[in-house]
């Protein structure tokens, strides 16, 4: 019973890392038709196209296949780390590996097709950044808590 438990709380996790793909890849769609900013609380969060031509927090390290494959790889090491977490039942890291691929997938298919990554929520004086974004952030959280939590 436990252990089917486990699976629902997976396959949920699992659904819930594919919607937030699915709704970034929607947004960055809808960021590129949009014309103009549009504001979403006032002009403190705007809706807007950026185009970030470097990588994560906008370090400047240009657009490159070395780069691009290096995304992919990591993408593809977390797919491993994803299997051992799977079965060592270990539920934040199961979620912290979806949501990193998830997210990181997304930024990486942007480089393939546009060369850079569209970035689209503009949080006045701050960042603007995108969904999966967030994802990789939130996946980076739960990785870090499930690789160094305290072991019973």
């Amino acid at each position: 019973m436990i252990t089917r438990a486990l699976d629902i709380k997976r396959i949920a996790v699992f659904m819930l890392a594919i919607l937030f793909f699915i709704f970034d890849r929607l947004l960055k769609l809808a960021a590129v038709k949009a014309d103009g900013a549009t504001n979403i609380l006032g002009k403190f969060i705007r809706f807007k196209l950026a185009v970030n031509e470097f990588i994560a927090l906008s370090l400047p390290i240009p657009d490159s296949i070395i780069v691009r494959f290096t995304i992919l790889a990591i993408i593809i090491g977390l797919m491993l780390l994803l299997y051992r977490f799977v079965r060592q039942n270990n539920n934040p890291g199961v979620a912290g590996c979806l949501f990193l691929i998830c997210g990181a997938a997304s930024n990486l298919a942007d480089r393939f097709a546009y060369g850079w990554v569209i970035d689209y929520i503009e949080i006045q004086y701050f960042t603007i950044f995108n969904l999966a974004d967030a994802l990789v952030i939130l996946g980076a959280l739960l990785l870090f808590w499930a690789l160094f939590k305290k072991i019973d």
